[in-house]
This record gives structure tokens, C-alpha cells and sequence, in this order.
């Protein structure tokens, strides 16, 4: 029989997560974050997840898992539970700048328009280029401060549109 102490940590991991998407995740992401980041295994999670909605700590609403008012309330309570190295490195994935060295922004005038790389790469698992057309010089400001402020989230927002893992 599986460590009460363990389950108990992994439920507030994956009620951890969910909190530092601030409601914006889907099981599906969810799901891709658990499995890809090795955080719980897959036939954990899913009895997990299960009981967390089933004991309502979850609410879901148009495809997006919300902690309820309670969940809030004891993971606020036993937060300190998680473990360490678990809870930085949730941290890091919902952190919403990379360093400098990891972000480009390159721009080519094209006639009238913009031909716009966003670029992440370094010591990175995978690198990503995003080329993209810009009309005008204003849009131009409002992606470039875009990209080279809030990437990040930007980066993780192209990957989860496009189903990249």
C-alpha cells in the first residue's frame, strides 16, 4: 500500500499547478505537464485528479480547472508539504521570463512589412522559432515588448495552441 504521506504531497502538487496557472489550464495541459515533467506517474495522477474532483477540491468550467474556495484554503494550509525540489521546478515552468540569453527578436523590412523570429534556444531541451508577418510598425512595438517581456508565457501559449509538447 502506497505512503498516505505520498499521496497526499502529490495531490497537493498537482493542486500546486493548478494554482500557478492561475485557472487558465485545461486537464489536457495539465496532464502534458505531469507526464512530461515526470512530476507523478500517469496511473497516479489520473486516481488523483479523479479523487481531487471527486471530493470537490476541482471545478471545471468551458475546459478549465479552478480550485474551489476549500482547496485554496488547505493548500494555503499545507503548502509546505510539497516537496522542494517538485515545488521549484512547477516554479520555473510557470515563470514568465527566461533569461536574456534564451530570447531573440529578429526583424527583416520586407517592402511595407515585417518579417518578424522569435526565437528561444540555449540550454533549452528544444529550440523554437516562431517567424510571423507583421503589418505595421505599432504592432511590430506591441510584440516585440510582448516577446522580449512576458516570452515566456507567450512561448508556452504558441506551444499548448499548437499541441507541441
Amino acid at each position: 500500500m502506497e505512503d498516505n504521506s505520498k499521496i497526499a504531497k502529490e495531490k497537493l502538487l498537482i493542486l500546486y499547478i493548478i494554482k500557478k496557472s492561475n485557472s487558465i489550464i485545461s486537464y489536457e495541459i495539465l496532464e502534458n505537464i505531469i507526464l512530461d515533467y515526470e512530476i507523478i506517474n500517469y496511473f497516479d495522477f489520473n486516481q488523483y485528479y479523479s479523487e481531487l474532483k471527486d471530493t470537490r477540491f476541482l471545478e471545471i468550467e468551458e475546459n478549465s480547472i479552478k480550485l474551489t474556495d476549500f482547496a485554496i484554503d488547505v493548500l494555503e494550509m499545507m503548502e509546505n508539504l510539497i516537496d522542494i525540489d517538485k515545488k521549484e521546478e512547477v516554479d520555473r515552468l510557470f515563470s514568465t521570463e527566461f533569461p536574456d540569453e534564451y530570447k531573440e527578436f529578429q526583424v527583416k523590412k520586407f517592402d511595407d512589412k515585417y518579417i518578424v523570429n522569435l526565437k528561444v534556444s540555449k540550454d533549452l531541451d528544444e529550440d523554437f522559432l516562431v517567424t510571423v508577418y507583421i503589418d505595421n510598425k505599432k504592432d511590430l512595438e506591441k510584440l516585440q515588448d510582448l516577446w522580449l517581456n512576458k516570452n515566456k508565457s507567450l512561448y508556452i501559449q504558441i506551444k499548448n495552441i499548437l499541441e507541441l509538447k
